[in-house]
C-alpha cells in the first residue's frame, strides 16, 4: 500500500506499507442428533431431530440412514421400524464447501409378544325341532393383529371355515358346537354353544279343554265359543268376558258382536243400530274381540302362535271403494297403527284388487304382501300367525292362509318409539266409515252390511327361555 503527500509548492514525497491477507480456514460442520424415543416394539415409528446441527456458514445437506435401506435427506425426519434389531441410526451433515459430519443414535426395536385370539360365537337360535337351521356368528371375534383362519365343528360330520355359518341339524341330540380362530402366527382360540335339538312329534291342535289365559301369560290358549258363556251387554263400547281373557271391543254398539252357535258372529252397519250416545263416531265402524288387558306390552323376544278360521257371510259383497281389517296386533299406544294387520283392500289400494286379503307389516311400512285371495260370500278361510317380537336382529313373522306361506320375514316387529309387543283383536274394524262420504259409496254399491264369523281362536304365547321356545307350534294352533 503507498501513500504519497504533496506540499503547496507540488513538491511530493512517497511512502509505502506492506498489507498480508489471509484466506479464514473453513471448519466442519457439527452434526446433533436426536430422537423422541430409543426403543420400543415394531412397528415403531421414531421422530428425529437434526436441525439442531450447527456450522459456521452454515448447514447446507442432510442425510439419514435408518439402517434398513431407507433414508432421508430433511433436517428432521421420522421413520417406522418394521422389523425387531439394533439400529445404529446416522446423521450425516454437510456444509458450502463439502467438509461433513456425521452423528449416530441406538434404536433398539423389540419383537411385539403375540397374544392368543378370543373366540367368540353366537347365534340366531339355541333349541329346536328337527331340521333344525341355525345361523352361527364368529365374525365378532378378536386378535391383536387379525383372525386369519375360523373352523367350525357343528359336532355332527360336518363343518365350515367361513367367519359366519349356517347348518342344518337333521338328527335330535345335544351338540357342543365349535369355533376355533387362528391368528397370523398360529395361536388359536376355542370357544362352544350347545344347540339342543328336539325331535320332531306331530301334534294336532290344541283341544278346548286347554282353556284360555290372559295376554301376558305364557302357555297354550283355546277359546272355544260354544263353551264360552256370553257377557250381559253393559250399555258402554264393550265388556270383559271369558274370566276377564277377553273383551268385545265395539263402536259404536256392543251388540255388533254375538254368539252363532260355536263361532262368533260379527256384524256391522254403519246406520243401524242408530249410534250410541257415548260413542264419539257418527256411524258404526267396529266389531271385534280382543285379548285382555289391552296394555300388555310383550317383552322383546317373546313369541307368539295364533290360529283361526274366518268366515264371509251369505250376504257378503266386496266394498270397491273402503278396505277393513279382520285381525291386527296393536301396542295399545292412541293413534298408532297395529305392529302387523290382515286387511281386504278397497280397489287398488297397494296396487291390488277389491277385496284382496293383504298382510300388512306397519313397523317397517310400506311393508306389505298379496295374497291374491279374494274371499266370496259364504268362503271360510284358514289363518295362521307366527310372531317373534323383536327388532331386525330377532323379530319375526310368518303368515299362512289355507295352509299356503305368504310372508315369512326375519324382520322388525316391534316400533322403535314403543318396544313391545301388543294386544290381538280379531273382528271388523272398518275405520273408512267414520266419513259419511264414504259411507254413501258402500250404501250405494250395495255393501252397507259386513257380517263375518270367527272359530275356535287358538293361541300361544312363550317368553325366552320358556319350554319349547322357538318350537314350531303350526300343528297346534292350525284349525281343524
Amino acid at each position: 500500500m503507498e501513500l504519497t503527500v504533496t506540499d503547496a509548492e507540488g513538491l511530493t514525497n512517497t511512502e509505502t506499507v506492506s498489507i498480508t491477507v489471509e484466506s479464514k480456514e473453513n471448519t466442519a460442520p457439527v452434526a446433533k442428533i436426536s430422537s423422541n424415543k430409543t426403543s420400543g416394539t415394531v412397528s415403531l415409528e421414531v421422530a428425529f431431530t437434526g436441525s439442531g446441527s450447527t456450522d459456521d456458514t452454515g448447514v447446507t445437506g442432510y442425510s439419514w440412514d435408518f439402517k434398513d435401506g431407507n433414508g432421508s435427506d430433511q433436517s428432521d425426519a421420522s421413520h417406522t421400524f418394521e422389523t425387531a434389531g439394533i439400529y445404529e441410526v446416522e446423521l450425516t451433515v454437510t456444509d458450502a464447501e463439502g467438509l461433513t459430519n456425521t452423528e449416530t443414535v441406538s434404536i433398539t426395536v423389540e419383537s411385539k409378544e403375540n397374544t392368543a385370539p378370543v373366540a367368540k360365537i353366537s347365534s340366531n337360535k339355541t333349541s329346536g325341532t328337527v331340521p333344525l337351521e341355525v345361523a352361527f356368528t364368529g365374525s365378532g371375534s378378536t386378535d391383536d393383529t387379525g383372525v386369519t383362519g375360523y373352523s367350525w365343528n357343528f359336532k355332527d360330520g360336518n363343518g365350515s371355515d367361513q367367519s359366519d355359518a349356517s347348518h342344518t341339524f337333521e338328527t335330535a341330540g345335544i351338540y357342543e358346537v365349535e369355533l376355533t380362530v387362528t391368528d397370523a402366527e398360529g395361536l388359536t382360540s376355542t370357544s362352544s354353544l350347545s344347540i339342543n335339538v328336539i325331535e320332531a312329534v306331530e301334534v294336532g291342535p290344541l283341544d278346548c279343554s286347554t282353556g284360555g289365559k290372559t295376554a301376558g301369560e305364557s302357555g297354550n290358549k283355546v277359546w272355544c265359543w260354544g263353551d264360552i258363556a256370553f257377557p250381559t251387554w253393559s250399555g258402554s263400547s264393550g265388556v270383559s268376558f271369558s274370566d276377564k281373557q277377553l273383551y268385545i271391543d265395539s263402536q259404536c254398539d256392543e251388540q255388533q258382536v254375538t254368539k252363532s252357535g260355536d263361532r262368533l258372529k260379527f256384524s256391522v252397519n254403519p246406520n243401524s243400530p242408530n249410534v250410541a250416545n257415548w260413542c264419539s263416531e257418527d256411524y258404526n265402524i267396529r266389531a271385534e274381540v280382543r285379548t285382555e288387558p289391552w296394555n300388555v306390552r310383550h317383552p322383546k323376544g317373546t313369541e307368539e302362535w295364533f290360529g283361526w278360521s274366518y268366515s264371509f257371510g251369505n250376504n257378503y259383497v266386496i266394498d270397491e271403494n273402503n278396505e277393513w281389517l279382520f285381525f291386527q296386533v296393536h301396542p295399545g299406544i292412541s293413534g298408532k297403527s297395529p305392529h302387523t294387520e290382515l286387511m281386504v283392500n278397497r280397489e287398488g289400494q297397494y296396487g291390488g284388487k277389491a277385496g284382496e286379503i293383504y298382510i300388512v307389516n306397519h313397523v317397517n311400512y310400506p311393508d306389505y304382501i298379496a295374497t291374491g285371495i279374494i274371499p266370496k260370500a259364504g268362503e271360510t278361510i284358514d289363518v295362521v300367525v307366527h310372531a317373534i317380537w323383536g327388532d331386525s336382529s330377532n323379530g319375526l313373522l310368518e303368515v299362512w292362509i289355507n295352509g299356503q306361506k305368504f310372508y315369512n320375514k326375519q324382520t322388525k316387529t316391534i316400533y322403535d318409539s314403543h318396544p313391545w309387543g301388543g294386544n290381538a283383536k280379531w273382528g271388523i274394524y272398518k275405520w273408512p266409515w267414520r266419513d259419511g262420504d264414504k259411507v254413501q259409496k258402500s250404501v250405494e254399491q250395495g255393501a252397507s252390511q259386513l257380517e263375518t264369523y270367527l272359530g275356535t281362536v287358538r293361541m300361544i304365547t312363550r317368553k325366552p327361555g320358556d319350554t319349547d321356545y322357538g318350537k314350531d307350534s303350526y300343528s297346534m294352533v292350525a284349525p281343524n
